[in-house]
């Protein structure tokens, strides 16, 4: 049986037209170095990077039918804030976080047996260096079995 997680590479691709249409430079799959410290991760600001957040199995014990595995997907959104204006940053991220929205809320984009992606939350991770970053949260949820 193969591991049964949600495939971010599909995320990426769902997100890909913000690099094409110039609102990111910088769209990818965070590595677990760059989780620790996400300002480490950023090339080319603004930046859409995606980590996997959290997993968490719920249902009945043992192995059989009616286990959940549900997926946190952190979307971490960065924008350089050079001139210390607190203001065009959390313009810039808005504009952001609303085309993410636009492309993940709601979304199918996993093999049918995965639920829709919906939005649980945000908020601010640092404001360090000349560099705002925020995080967003999007889970989606699948039967577990492996019978």
């Amino acid at each position: 049986m193969s591991a049964p997680f949600f495939d971010l590479a599909v995320i990426a691709a769902a997100l890909a037209p913000l690099r094409d249409t110039g609102l990111v430079r910088d769209l990818r799959l965070l590595g677990s170095a760059e989780r620790a410290d996400p300002a480490s991760g950023v090339r080319q600001p603004p930046s859409v990077l995606i980590v996997p957040e959290r997993t968490v199995c719920t249902g009945p014990e043992g192995i059989g039918r009616g286990r959940t595995l549900t997926e946190t997907i952190g979307i971490l959104v960065q924008v350089r804030n050079l001139d210390s204006d607190d203001a065009a940053a959390a313009t810039a991220i808005g504009a952001i976080r609303a085309a993410v929205w636009t492309a993940l809320e709601g979304q199918r984009l996993a093999p049918p047996t995965w639920g829709p992606l919906r939005y649980q939350g945000g908020q601010m991770i640092a404001i360090a260096e000349g560099l705002f970053t925020w995080m967003d949260r999007y889970d989606t949820a699948a039967p577990v079995s492996v019978l």
